[in-house]
């Protein structure tokens, strides 16, 4: 068990050392290729994720607190930043500054998580709520509800946001004009 112990630490360590190592090679060698700039900022996201989410699961809320509402506004540029790197493929470099619009939900998700973790709810709340939801734990308090009803309408809204941005996957290539 200590060993199944020490390989889970690992994988979720290597998760975010791989996608950032590969942002930055991909920084270093863009070559003034825009795509690969825009696929650089999709792994770094993905790392950022995956660092947050091992601080989440390890429990280490000193060091994840103060990042929980960039957490929240990360995973909702997963799907945008890979739409508009797909749109840097197929679409010339003039018409891609019509796509920005796309990074919206993340920054509304970013102001809307901070006014809510870091105003609303005070940090020890916030961390009691974040341990305590683990558990199943039921929660009295009005702020709690708050908490627990935001974290259905974020999962809710990445759901919808899949689906959307899957089927604008599907339709990006024809797009393409070589």
């Amino acid at each position: 068990s200590n060993l199944m112990e020490h390989i889970k630490v690992i994988l979720l360590i290597a998760s975010f050392l791989f996608p950032l190592a590969l942002s930055i090679a991909l920084l270093v060698d863009s070559k003034k290729n825009l795509s690969r700039k825009i696929m650089a900022v999709v792994l770094l996201n993905t790392s950022i994720i995956f660092i947050l989410n091992y601080l989440y699961f390890e429990q280490l809320y000193s060091l994840y607190l103060p990042f929980h509402s960039l957490h929240a506004a990360s995973e909702f540029m997963v799907f945008p930043v890979i739409y508009i790197y797909m749109k840097s493929v197929v679409l010339p470099r003039n018409k891609l500054i019509n796509e920005v619009w796309h990074l919206l939900p993340g920054l509304i998700m970013f102001l809307l998580a901070s006014y809510i973790f870091y105003i609303y709810t005070s940090r020890e709340d916030l961390e009691f709520f974040l341990r305590k939801n683990r558990e199943g734990y039921e929660f009295s308090d009005f702020k709690f509800t708050v908490l627990i009803v935001s974290r259905y309408i974020d999962l809710g809204l990445l759901a919808i946001q899949a689906l959307l941005y899957s089927i604008a996957y599907m339709k990006s290539p024809k797009d393409y004009t070589d």
